[in-house]
């Protein structure tokens, strides 16, 4: 029932949050990237040492949480990546490069 109230509790703050919240004007969007242009990004590896997942709801609304964790690299290279390339026709592939 704890994950419920979380929600509920969630919701309320959110419902209420714009009367704290000053909007200020968005730049205009950015142009789309060519057909055929590829993005890549890459992050490190994490490990949780101590306290994973007490951070979040809804154990931390009760007792707060604390992490520790360590990012690491494999060979000296990032090991989660993804990969997207800008298509003319509407498609999803999703590859794994398990080695």
């Amino acid at each position: 029932h704890y994950e419920g109230a979380a929600a509920v509790l969630i919701q309320k703050a959110c419902e209420t949050a714009i009367e704290f919240i000053t909007l200020l004007a968005w730049p205009e969007p950015k142009a789309m990237v060519d057909l055929g242009c590829k993005v890549q990004v890459d992050a490190a590896a994490r490990i949780d040492l101590a306290g994973g997942w007490t951070d979040t709801p809804p154990i931390s609304y009760e007792h707060g949480g604390a992490v520790t964790n360590l990012a690491v690299r494999l060979d000296g290279a990032k090991p989660i990546g993804a990969r997207v390339w800008r298509c003319s026709s509407p498609s999803l592939h999703l590859v794994t490069r398990a080695q």
